[in-house]
């Protein structure tokens, strides 16, 4: 209620019944105190709402909590150990895959128990270059126990490839090959080859001890598996091929 001249107002009971509160003012002049009646719902709505505390949220126990987090991990672990098998399948099976070398045809580039990361989309994205190290399905013709052989592209389709004083030429130009193994002193001759359409010369880095397109002929581009791009083990010999 109102107060004049800066009195203090206190609130007492109305009588029962009444509907109203007595509220009691001193007149801030003459100190005399002045009895009203007020509507309680004016009082309450003049007179600001206690201070409460927050009200708090409701924890659960830590046992609730942690029989929760148990379970919620139960279920988790089925879940992840089935994606990540899933992943490793198809990442081996269609995007890099791991490669034993089990012979020396690939002196001095790879050796003996190397392990080699084979791009298996390398070439949905562009065109086998001059150069590069890839594995391949074994020709039908070829009596070996692998599965898989590793070479170097040597010649692409169309161009002619042969061997002559020790040197190979491709079209009719000499073919620099920093990675043939030393000890060989270069390629021992053989006859001019037209590749077909659609496949491809491979040989050996190893060119005195290698069993490649000099043998089999010439490689159809169906047979890639995929690039080699990085030598991945053992670790002392990291590099990129």
């Amino acid at each position: 209620p109102p107060v004049d001249g800066g009195g203090r107002a206190a609130d007492r009971p109305a009588p029962a019944g009444s509907g109203e509160r007595v509220v009691h003012v001193f007149d801030g002049d003459s100190t005399q105190l002045l009895r009203r009646y007020v509507p309680a719902r004016e009082v309450l709505e003049r007179e600001p709402a206690p201070d409460r505390p927050p009200t708090l949220p409701k924890h659960p126990p830590r046992s609730v909590v942690r029989r929760r987090r148990t379970r919620r991990r139960i279920l988790e672990w089925p879940f992840l150990i089935v994606f990540a098998l899933l992943s490793a399948y198809l990442i081996r099976a269609y995007v890099v895959q791991t490669f034993y070398i089990p012979s020396g045809s690939m002196h001095e580039t790879l050796v003996e128990g190397d392990r080699v990361l084979v791009n298996k989309v390398s070439y949905r994205l562009h065109e086998v270059n001059r150069g590069d190290v890839v594995v391949f399905r074994r020709p039908p013709d070829f009596p070996v126990e692998d599965e898989d052989l590793i070479k170097r592209v040597v010649a692409l389709p169309g161009e002619t490839v042969e061997g002559r004083n020790r040197q190979v030429y491709v079209d009719g130009k000499p073919l620099t090959e920093p990675y043939v193994e030393p000890a060989c002193r270069g390629t021992q001759d053989f006859a001019p080859v037209t590749v077909p359409a659609g496949e491809l010369w491979v040989m050996g880095d190893n060119r005195c001890n290698s069993s490649d397109s000099r043998v089999f002929g010439p490689v159809t581009e169906d047979l890639l598996v995929g690039r080699a791009f990085v030598l991945a083990w053992p670790f002392d010999r990291l590099s990129w091929l």
